[in-house]
């Protein structure tokens, strides 16, 4: 979730557009990452939904048994540091197998974000 979702849903603090936020990148084929994550937490303790809280953790303690074994050996063979296994599975994780010139706002690939700051206000006609 970039700064639009991020404003959009804080500030409001509204699940609903957070969700939204979710569907859009799910379209878009954006991956929600920590940070994500972080800002639903927050969303979700701000307007007492502990139950949701409790859901998202829920949901990433309980695939470690599944995957445990695999990462046992992969850590005993692969010849790796650990923290450079670590490193190769979140990215795999989140659909990066090479990396891309993308906006940090868009995400989109080959294009980027310009931060332009002007001494005097800039008027656009949109």
């Amino acid at each position: 979730m970039d700064g639009t979702g991020k404003g959009c849903c804080l500030e409001q603090e509204s699940i609903t557009n957070a969700h939204k936020v979710l569907d859009i990148m799910s379209l878009l084929g954006v991956h929600p990452d920590e940070t994500t994550f972080g800002y639903l937490v927050y969303l979700y303790a701000t307007t007492g939904l502990e139950n949701k809280m409790i859901e998202l953790q829920d949901l990433v303690s309980s695939v470690i048994p599944v995957f445990k074994s695999a990462a046992e050996e992969l850590l005993n063979t692969s010849g790796l540091k650990p923290v450079e296994l670590l490193a190769k599975a979140l990215a795999k994780s989140i659909g990066y197998t090479k990396m891309k010139h993308m906006s940090l706002l868009s995400s989109m690939e080959n294009h980027v974000t310009l931060h332009l700051e002007a001494g005097r206000p800039v008027y656009t006609p949109s």
